[in-house]
């Protein structure tokens, strides 16, 4: 069976910096001995929030920073845009926009530091990051949508009875959790991709390697 929380773990502290990999197989072997599972998610989701805050690879603030800043702005335009153009809500651009925000941010980290766990870390509170810049902007902008009867700001679908409503459409846990079950492809693909600049360079060198011996 699947154990779901040891693997939130094992991925959080996957590639750590050597000055934190002790505290990272630490971290996985206390959890391994703690049966409660209740005491198991606490512990799990309190570990790997300190390995993303401390995992993190240089500049990578910067990287988290802007993926809030892009989807604030987005967000906003695109719920203007579809209000002025009829278009039907902005679950679209919710989907798809971050998803390459966030394989970009996932590769840069991945490729600078040659670590697929950097560019995973990076790219998790990103998304985070990402979730919280949605709701900042969407919330208000779901009352707008319902004080000019434009119907829920996710689809356009059907104009909601209250702004209360239009909220609580927003804020959905459900639709939370699809977003970012949907943005983490698009994450891990991208630290994925940057990972490849540590096999490509660890090629090259065994090549010159055998070159310089052959000679």
């Amino acid at each position: 069976m699947l154990d779901m929380w040891q693997l939130l773990l094992d991925l959080a502290t996957a590639g750590l910096p050597e000055r934190r990999r002790a505290w990272g197989s630490a971290l996985r072997a206390e959890l391994a001995a703690i049966e409660p599972r209740a005491e198991r998610r606490r512990f799990a989701l309190g570990g790997a929030w300190a390995a993303l805050r401390s995992g993190l690879p240089g500049g990578a603030w910067m990287l988290v920073g802007g993926v809030a800043l892009a989807v604030a702005g987005g967000t906003f335009a695109a719920s203007r845009w579809s209000l002025a153009h009829g278009a039907g809500g902005i679950l679209g651009f919710w989907m798809t926009t971050p998803s390459v925000l966030l394989c970009v941010v996932a590769l840069v980290a991945a490729w600078r530091t040659r670590s697929f766990g950097s560019g995973l870390r990076t790219g998790a509170l990103a998304a985070l990051a990402a979730l919280l810049a949605a709701l900042a902007v969407g919330v208000p902008e779901a009352i707008v949508w319902a004080d000019r009867h434009a119907g829920y700001l996710s689809t356009g679908d059907a104009v909601p009875p209250t702004w209360e409503s239009a909220v609580r459409d927003v804020l959905r846990p459900e639709f939370l959790l699809a977003m970012l079950v949907f943005w983490t492809p698009a994450t891990a693909l991208g630290a994925g991709l940057g990972r490849l600049r540590r096999s490509g360079r660890v090629a090259d060198d065994q090549g010159g390697l055998e070159g310089h011996r052959a000679r």
